[in-house]
């Protein structure tokens, strides 16, 4: 239906024309799209919109040393602040690689999309736990790369 946010042919926006021969949309990135129906209709298609939830995913990056109940912690405490987030379904903090000194990991947590649009949320949960882990002390380093010179 027209204001419904889609996805559709590797294209996702909020649905602003429907004719005979084509779906018209914008991008979360503004762009204008125009997809032939015979596309539409032969793909199939995302609606966000008809789910008052969905699931996000942000990559966290901790430093291999640092205590991992504390910042689990941390961002439980600070989803909480954040609007739109939903308690149930839990949230989780997966642990998924050791590298170059950082323990790689992905926040999955749900947030209400009839309360805040899901690019907000997603920016607020990413903020509120920088703000989180700084507060705390829990370094959330970049992946480093030696480099050497060998003299000749």
């Amino acid at each position: 239906e027209i204001g419904d946010t889609i996805q559709v042919s590797g294209y996702t926006g909020k649905v602003l024309v429907i004719n005979l021969r084509s779906t018209e949309m914008r991008e979360v990135d503004g762009r204008f799209v125009i997809i032939p129906n015979t596309e539409v209709f032969a793909k199939p298609i995302v609606n966000f919109t008809r789910a008052p939830s969905r699931r996000i995913r942000i990559p966290l990056q901790i430093a291999i040393d640092t205590d991992l109940d504390l910042a689990t912690r941390r961002v439980f405490h600070a989803l909480r602040a954040v609007t739109g987030f939903l308690e149930d379904p839990a949230p989780q903090l997966v642990l998924e690689s050791f590298a170059n000194s950082v323990i790689q990991s992905t926040l999955l947590c749900w947030i209400d999309t009839t309360v805040v649009d899901y690019s907000n949320a997603q920016s607020a949960i990413a903020g509120a736990i920088a703000l989180a882990f700084k507060d705390a002390g829990i370094d959330m380093p970049s992946p480093t790369l030696e480099v050497s010179m060998l003299e000749k």
